[in-house]
């Protein structure tokens, strides 16, 4: 039986059937945050600004969500 690897976050579930899967979404995601990120940065419009801030916010938790949950896994195979 495969083991499924999931948590719940900003109102979705998201589920992952590798460990190689869920770190390649925290790949992802933090590429997506460091975009976010600097098009804050470059955004000179108050409303487009604060609009990539509430999405950066949204990334950042499923980062810190899915990491917590690879972290969580990783130690379980360690202590095997």
């Amino acid at each position: 039986m495969t083991e499924l690897f999931s948590f719940d976050c900003n109102g979705a579930s998201y589920q992952f059937v590798s460990v190689d899967a869920l770190e390649s979404f925290v790949l992802e995601h933090t590429h997506i945050a460091r975009q976010l990120g600097e098009a804050v940065d470059k955004e000179l419009d108050l409303q487009k600004r604060q609009t990539f801030i509430a999405s950066l916010a949204e990334v950042q938790n499923l980062i810190w969500k899915a990491g917590d949950l690879l972290n969580e896994v990783e130690s379980r195979e360690v202590k095997l």
